[in-house]
């Protein structure tokens, strides 16, 4: 059985690499701006763009549903939730 230490080691892990995803896909939203700085792009290419952030946030929300089913946390909330549910507040 995990110790609280454990749980919150891996809980605070979770916050790390979700904070990785997010820098991730702000830096590509950034740097394709940059790249299309000025350029005018068609329909069909836009569509593409839109298409490859559709494809980035899904994908991202593929990864919380993942963690938040193999721990039994909520990577969403924020909040201190453990294996089985929420600790109570003293």
């Amino acid at each position: 059985m995990a110790t609280l230490d454990d749980v919150l080691a891996d809980v605070a892990d979770e916050s790390t690499k979700l904070d990785s995803l997010q820098t991730f896909v702000d830096g590509l939203k950034q740097m394709l701006a940059e790249a299309l700085a000025g350029v005018k792009l068609s329909p069909a290419q836009q569509a593409k763009v839109d298409s490859i952030f559709d494809t980035v946030e899904a994908n991202k929300a593929k990864v919380l549903h993942a963690m938040e089913a193999n721990t039994g946390s909520d990577t969403t909330s924020g909040g201190d939730t453990v294996v089985g549910g929420t600790v109570p507040t003293p």
